[in-house]
């Protein structure tokens, strides 16, 4: 975004996303269709980190999801030109750093210098570095292929095996390892008829679809037939939304604000 004097403005994701998610409870876009039900108790996760509050995918994210005793994070990792492991959701820089560019097309050494609403990107070691001294679970998103293996040795390096499973959108991400010794889950933009198969390719018996009310009735019963475990990951985190994600029989709910999913939870 451009100033009246020329100067680029950063745009706040977090800004974004609180004003997306206000936008979509007004208009309705996201009905509550379980209203009164009982709450499922399933394990609730920070959003990369917690990003209704904080700078997504960063250290203060991280330890804020600690701080509200949020039962794991799920956290983004992505790859620069020069091969180090980063936390970062967007494919770009543009979007909510002072920055721009692809992250794959930047140096780990550019990356420093780039701020997240007013937070650095942190490398992956950094973040297992913190996350090793919690009790926190921790999911990883692979936003590409080509670096499972790479993800998994450092998981492995601070002893973080039995807390961490590997998502990905990408099979290839997650079958390309002979029976890793992490657990895998498989993404989901919205529930759909092949995603159960392809969460089997992908060697997941978690299976995370996004909060589509209307759908999630289906999903969920579809993955108890199939013998996996439900999850829901979502946006929209006002509190009647994450009341409702939780009326839902899911294991686990990955939410912007944990603070309130731990409130409502039964």
């Amino acid at each position: 975004m451009t100033e009246s004097d020329g100067t680029t403005k950063t745009v706040s994701r977090r800004r974004l996303l609180t004003t997306a998610g206000a936008s979509v409870a007004a208009l309705g876009a996201f009905p509550v269709v379980h209203q009164g039900a009982d709450l499922a108790n399933p394990a609730i996760v920070g959003h990369r980190g917690v990003a209704g509050l904080e700078a997504p995918n960063t250290i203060a994210g991280v330890r804020l999801a600690d701080e509200l005793g949020a039962d794991g994070v799920a956290l983004d990792v992505r790859r620069t030109v020069d091969g180090e492991l980063v936390l970062f959701h967007d494919p770009v820089l543009d979007i909510s750093t002072n920055a721009s560019g692809r992250v794959e097309t930047t140096t780990a050494e550019e990356l420093a210098d780039v701020r997240v609403d007013g937070e650095p990107i942190p490398t992956l070691r950094e973040a297992l570095g913190v996350v090793s001294g919690t009790e926190l679970s921790l999911f990883l998103e692979l936003k590409k292929t080509g670096y499972t293996e790479e993800t998994l040795a450092l998981v492995e390096e601070f002893g973080l095996v039995d807390r961490t499973t590997l998502t990905s959108f990408r099979i290839p991400a997650l079958n390309t390892l002979d029976d890793p010794p992490v657990d895998r889950g498989f993404l989901a933009g919205a529930p759909h008829p092949d995603l159960f198969s392809e969460a089997r390719q992908a060697g997941s018996s978690l299976v995370l679809s996004h909060y589509v009310p209307y759908g999630l009735d289906w999903f969920v019963e579809k993955a108890n037939r199939s013998e996996m475990d439900p999850g829901i990951w979502e946006l929209a985190s006002t509190e009647p939304h994450i009341e409702d994600a939780l009326s839902f029989d899911i294991d686990l709910l990955i939410t912007n604000r944990p603070d309130i999913a731990l409130e409502k939870r039964g």
